[in-house]
């Protein structure tokens, strides 16, 4: 049973390396999967995009990303810390969540409504 996982994977990862190489895991990308609510991420703290492990795959070409609305992205780099797997991304632009005002960088609180969750904005 453990042979064919093992074989399973292996055949799954040389699959995908070898025809979803070219398709690397962006900002705008990350911004897309969060906002079409991809299974592959499962929650964003300011900049971190926190991954379901599930979804992460790792072969001899490098980390992927299987999402369900781009299929196998290549990850540059992965990171974790208590809560789990991520990656990073920049924004220009936060929308406060209360209110949606518009920030250029991240604030500490909205100075409208005195909000302090705030999303990324003006990517789709």
């Amino acid at each position: 049973m453990t042979a064919r996982i093992f074989l399973a994977f292996i055949f799954m990862a040389s699959f995908v390396s070898t025809v979803y190489g070219e398709h690397i895991l962006e900002d705008a990308i990350l911004a897309q999967l969060y906002s079409h609510h991809d299974l592959s991420i499962k929650e964003v703290h300011d900049e971190k995009y926190y991954l379901n492990p599930e979804k992460v795959l790792i072969s001899d070409e490098g980390l992927y990303l299987c999402s369900d609305h781009f299929g196998p992205l290549l990850m540059q780099h992965l990171f974790q810390d208590n809560q789990g797997m991520f990656v990073m991304a920049g924004y220009y632009q936060y929308q406060c969540n209360r209110c949606s005002k518009i920030f250029n960088s991240k604030p500490s609180a909205c100075d409208r409504c005195g909000g302090t969750s705030f999303s990324p904005y003006g990517i789709d």
